[in-house]
């Protein structure tokens, strides 16, 4: 359970960001409604977009400690590598980010984790799909399936919906930042 526990934080914290900054979209107050996270009702949180992230590219988001490199885009597609030491566990994430129109972006992803004192034949292996959509300027759907090898398939949907340009005290920062083109 610790496991997928971590699995589902890791790719929540990534992707959340990531659908955000998917395209440039307003800065201020957003509502994210998380849904399919186990198996309980929808949660909802507010987070503050700063007008940095809200220009940001539609890569996913430098996070902390994770060291990330992109490949230059080529018709509309990028390769990443993000490689990630936390909470005693070591992550690799290698993916692409796909382009697929000014409004909707998709991301397939392999990240293989090993926890400290592991060897790297016990590494654990996920694989995700990822699709962001825009559905208008203040609202943003975000799809994920995630197969964690032995505990199987999981689907996250998150629906983000402007709420105004200034951001309330129960609001948080938006965790990670996109880097800039």
């Amino acid at each position: 359970m610790r496991i997928q526990r971590l699995t589902t934080v890791f790719f929540l914290s990534g992707f959340i960001a990531a659908s955000a900054a998917a395209f440039e979209i307003k800065p201020g107050e957003w509502e994210m409604e998380v849904g399919g996270v186990g198996g309980g009702a929808a949660q909802k949180q507010k987070i503050c977009v700063s007008p940095d992230q809200a220009k940001s590219s539609y890569l996913p988001p430098k996070m902390k400690d994770c060291k990330t490199n992109f490949s230059e885009e080529k018709a509309g597609v990028v390769s990443y590598e993000m490689n990630c030491d936390t909470q005693g566990m070591k992550m690799e994430t290698r993916g692409t980010v796909r382009k697929i129109g000014d409004n909707e972006v998709q991301t397939d992803a392999t990240t293989t984790m090993i926890h400290s004192g592991q060897k790297p034949s016990q590494a654990m292996k996920t694989e995700s799909k990822v699709s962001v959509k825009k559905l208008n300027d203040n609202e943003i759907v975000t799809n994920t399936t995630t197969n964690i090898a032995g505990l199987g398939s999981k689907q996250i949907t998150i629906r983000q919906k402007y709420i105004g340009p200034n951001c309330s005290k129960d609001a948080k920062p938006m965790e990670g930042s996109a880097p800039g083109k």
